[in-house]
């Protein structure tokens, strides 16, 4: 977790790596395989997540003719973003085309970033696993408490 959160780092990408671990070149390739790994088996096939989407099985209140209309249109809608998704990726992922860019400058607040990124076919799987990833608590202070309140030695 630790490489792909460095990884969906905006200000410093894959490429954090090359240059920090610039003498060990086989941390750089481990970095970069497990980084890759785990986009490939946990989120490159998730689904496109359209936020807007309306359930279309949703009760209205209104005739058969109006509920059908709006199953159309939900339709329409389904496959137009799947035609927007597939003309978005081309050959190339979202996770290689994301190391391809220019890093940002100085991004103040990460979970924005990627928010920002989550609704857009472009980048919606890659901005759910960037999310997931950048959420999670960084250490829990009741754990290290309890700890240190409890001090063992042994000799």
């Amino acid at each position: 977790m630790l490489y792909a959160a460095i990884a969906l780092d905006p200000d410093t990408k894959l490429k954090y790596f090359e240059i920090e671990w610039k003498e060990r070149p086989d941390w750089v390739l481990l970095a970069k395989t497990k980084s890759k790994e785990l986009w490939a088996s946990e989120y490159r096939s998730s689904p496109y997540i359209n936020a807007t989407q309306v359930d279309a099985s949703a009760p209205t209140g209104s005739s058969a003719a109006s509920e059908l209309n709006l199953l159309l249109d939900d339709t329409l809608s389904r496959w137009n973003q799947r035609k927007r998704l597939r003309l978005s990726m081309g050959d190339i992922d979202q996770f290689e085309r994301f190391q391809a860019t220019e890093e940002e400058e100085e991004v103040p607040d990460i979970l924005a970033y990627w928010a920002a990124r989550f609704t857009n076919p472009r980048w919606s799987q890659l901005a759910h696993m960037a999310l997931e990833i950048h959420s999670i608590a960084a250490m829990l202070a009741e754990v290290e408490q309890a700890f240190s309140r409890y001090v063992i030695i042994y000799y």
